[in-house]
């Protein structure tokens, strides 16, 4: 939650499955309200963008292209100044009961790599992600 108030500009949330996690969303919108990009890089076999309905119709989300493999990935990047990395995905269990493991990174010299790559990833030439 910490992580999603500090974004100023954008946030790039990828995450397995989503479920429930209603203090996220919430948290995710209140970032939507105060103007900040948010792409949610989505399983699409999961049904996760369900999670996010409630949000307006500007967030972005993404899916795989083509059918093998999956996205595995759990990030939120805030900026490219804030990450989480971890094995959480953004359901409730995950967030409340599981023994999970995830690490923090408060360095942009760190962080700024990783949403470059994630942003490639988005990019329509690469093949790789597309809309939902």
């Amino acid at each position: 939650m910490e992580v999603i108030r500090s974004a100023r500009t954008s946030l790039l949330i990828a995450s397995f499955a989503a479920h429930g996690a209603r203090n996220v969303v919430t948290e995710i919108g209140r970032a939507v309200d105060r103007g900040v990009r948010v792409d949610l890089l989505l399983e699409e076999s999961t049904q996760a963008s369900a999670a996010f309905t409630a949000l307006p119709d500007h967030v972005h989300v993404w899916h795989r292209v083509g059918s093998s493999g999956v996205l595995h990935a759990k990030l939120i990047a805030a900026d490219r100044h804030t990450a989480p990395l971890g094995s959480a995905n953004l359901t409730d269990r995950a967030l409340s009961e599981n023994i999970e493991l995830g690490v923090v990174l408060r360095d942009p010299h760190l962080v700024e790599p990783l949403v470059d790559h994630f942003r490639w990833l988005l990019a329509t030439e690469n093949g790789i992600m597309r809309p939902a």
